[in-house]
């Protein structure tokens, strides 16, 4: 299977509060000379998190099963150190990060939730299963909420000129880490051990994931191509993806192998789950 590009982009000097926010470790930098926006999550949060390692893998895997998550960049920022206002730490920024293009102009599902005339409205609506498909996939355990989903244009703004709106999925920072694991607790990075625990727990779709839910069910006819998707990601496509886990990140290659093992067991919990869902 060929895998996704991932296209790298530089960047050199960062002021703050032009162009700078930044939220759970993520930093929106505006890059004037490729004229678009990236989100670039580090590749360590300040107390460890692999957030920019959890985000790749998922964003990379999102791809080759069509689901809608965000086009997955390296970003270099050239020796930047960053200190943002709402940032506790200053960040040592340099070499690659992860980033994504920034979609300006839209609504986050919160908004959403109750409305189902305005869901009518969403291009994509199938691609809810792909979401769900990869949640379950990576154990993205802070992702099934509405929040994590975004709708461009914003669904308020939308008209007769441009009727179309498209879904995308965000946010996989905390992907891989486990579930009711006595050695890793909320918001702590993932270890071997923990990879070894967490990939043989159940699947669980948290109730507060309401519009994939909803979506899911008018739209359950079309699961079977959905799991066919992953079901033809071997191990082979597995250890491509780790190796292009840049090398300054510096994950280990027993620690790409407990990757490696977590994705294909939980691979076979999918299909039996998903078709009682």
């Amino acid at each position: 299977m060929t895998l996704p590009t991932i296209k790298e982009y530089f960047v050199g000097t960062i002021i703050p509060g032009e162009g700078l926010g930044s939220t759970q470790g993520a930093l929106l930098v505006t890059v004037q000379k490729e004229r678009f926006q990236v989100v670039i999550k580090p590749r360590y949060k300040p107390g460890g998190l692999r957030i920019g390692l959890n985000e790749l893998i998922a964003s990379l895997l999102g791809r080759m099963i069509d689901a809608p998550v965000l086009e997955p960049l390296f970003v270099t920022l050239l020796d930047a150190q960053i200190k943002g206002a709402n940032l506790q730490t200053q960040i040592p920024l340099s070499g690659r990060c992860f980033g994504t293009k920034y979609i300006s102009g839209t609504i986050d599902g919160d908004a959403l939730s109750n409305n189902d005339n305005k869901l009518r409205r969403v291009n994509n609506p199938e691609q809810a299963i792909p979401i769900l498909l990869l949640d379950a996939w990576v154990n993205g355990r802070d992702h099934l909420y509405n929040r994590n989903l975004l709708f461009a244009p914003d669904l308020k703004q939308i008209s007769r000129r441009n009727p179309i709106v498209q879904m995308y999925s965000i946010d996989y920072g905390l992907a891989f880490t486990a579930y009711n694991s006595p050695d890793t607790i909320w918001g702590s990075e993932w270890t071997i051990k923990s990879l070894g625990i967490a990939k043989n727990n159940g699947i669980a779709i948290d109730p507060s994931a309401e519009i994939l839910i909803k979506l899911f069910g008018k739209h359950r006819s079309k699961l079977n191509n959905y799991l066919e998707k992953v079901e033809i990601i071997k191990k082979e496509d597995l250890v491509d993806i780790m190796s292009l886990l840049p090398v300054e990140w510096g994950t280990t290659e027993a620690e790409k192998d407990a990757l490696v093992r977590f994705l294909l067991v939980r691979q076979k919990l999918l299909r039996p789950f998903f078709e009682d869902f």
